[in-house]
């Protein structure tokens, strides 16, 4: 693994970051050569408005070598409309993380078969988790009227 690519490390966790067009071929080096057989989630983090953040949203998977019992935390960077790969292929667990994060931040994954709402209505505006999404939503019922 490129030494580069290392954000930070202590002896049982460490954490890298991932152009998006690298993505899977990393996931086929960690899982293949290095053990890191299992995804255990995955989750992002909008970063509106922080001049320190070249793109808008990190997305961060989270890996286990269940041999070795060892953790790697893998990161991509990517701005509002781009796409990542999906990595169902690779990860099974993939298939609703995927979906959790392209429901809640529209972050979306191409290649994955039913990318699709898994939390909320199929007739949801928006997505709750971003930073931009109006904290009473987009248009608020008054369920006092109907008492």
């Amino acid at each position: 693994m490129d030494k580069k690519l290392i954000e930070s490390s202590s002896e049982e966790d460490i954490s890298i970051v991932v152009q998006p067009e690298k993505l899977i071929s990393q996931f086929k080096l960690l899982r293949d050569e290095k053990g890191f057989n299992y995804l255990r989630d995955i989750t992002a983090v909008d970063w509106l408005s922080n001049e320190r953040k070249k793109k808008r949203f990190e997305v961060v998977y989270q890996l286990a070598n269940t041999r070795e019992r060892k953790r790697i935390s893998v990161k991509v960077f990517v701005d509002d409309g781009e796409a990542l790969s999906t990595s169902i292929f690779l990860f099974p667990s993939a298939n609703f993380l995927e979906r959790e994060i392209y429901d809640l931040f529209g972050i979306k994954f191409d290649g994955h078969p039913d990318l699709r709402r898994i939390l909320l209505s199929d007739d949801w505006e928006g997505h709750p988790l971003r930073k931009d999404y109006p904290v009473t939503g987009y248009d608020m019922w008054d369920w006092r009227a109907h008492r």
